[in-house]
């Protein structure tokens, strides 16, 4: 069977535990820093979460590439970065949840099915469009 792994690097995601949903950033990428060879990590950081993740399904939701998989000099420099990432994260996550309640605003006020039918038949026209705002 095939697989789609998404292209290495840090990423904004949610991340759905049991019945809840967690802000957090995705690692995905061969720890180019740590000499981790050709083998492919995956890690996540929860923002706000303190329990035991063992034996848990998660289901990761991206929201953001934040940016690519990168070598760094030395593990300080690495963990300069990685509190960066999670800065810059938390602030991408902030402004994503501010326009998807006004895109949802604007829908509910706009009244013409042909929006409706657009919107329900093709969710990622809105998403799309969202993106477009923080560029």
């Amino acid at each position: 069977s095939y697989k789609v792994i998404p292209a290495f690097g840090v990423y904004a995601v949610y991340v759905h535990v049991d019945d809840t949903c967690y802000d957090g950033m995705l690692y995905i990428g061969q720890r180019p820093t740590l000499h981790n060879g050709n083998d492919v990590s995956i890690e996540v950081n929860l923002f706000g979460f303190d329990g035991d993740l063992y034996n848990k399904e998660l289901t990761a939701e991206f929201l953001y590439f934040v940016r690519p998989d990168e070598k760094f000099i030395n593990i300080d420099i690495l963990k300069e970065h990685i509190k960066r990432d999670k800065d810059n994260v938390i602030d991408l996550i902030k402004r994503y949840k501010s326009v998807k309640k006004w895109v949802v605003k604007q829908l509910l006020f706009y009244n013409n099915k042909k929006w409706n039918y657009i919107y329900i038949k093709n969710k990622s026209f809105f998403l799309y469009s969202i993106n477009i705002y923080y560029i």
